[in-house]
């Protein structure tokens, strides 16, 4: 499969073995979310049939790119991997590549320490 970009074109298909074991988890898994989707920017489906189209490719099973397991993904996780090469504004294989949430690391976890233990109030509502 050919990812064509703004900057130029990729063969994804055309990628060596041990070019893939190389890949981060994220890079696979972004390639994998552009090669169920990239079909539907090759020949895209006539007005009105994109809704049959994604049904069809969430009927699909797939190797998940990490394991090789097979996985079923769901018709709106298709739908948002589509959304988001289609908009994406340069480089749709980057805007399928996982982000880290803006909100990661700035909720404190809330644990008890298995040395301290809860305290005698604790168990009794005291």
């Amino acid at each position: 499969m050919i990812l064509a970009t703004k900057e130029g074109a990729t063969d994804l298909a055309g990628m060596a073995e041990d070019s893939k074991k190389a890949l981060s988890g994220q890079e696979r898994w972004a390639r994998f979310k552009y090669s169920v989707v990239g079909p539907l920017f090759v020949a895209p489906p006539a007005p009105g049939e994109l809704q049959a189209a994604l049904e069809a490719l969430a009927a699909k099973s797939y190797r998940d790119p990490t394991n090789e397991r097979a996985i079923h993904l769901g018709y709106s996780t298709i739908e948002r991997w589509y959304y988001d090469a289609k908009n994406a504004p340069d480089d749709p294989l980057m805007a399928l590549t996982r982000k880290v949430s803006a909100r990661a690391g700035s909720h404190p976890l809330i644990t008890i320490s298995m040395d301290e233990g809860p305290g005698p109030s604790d168990h009794h509502g005291n």
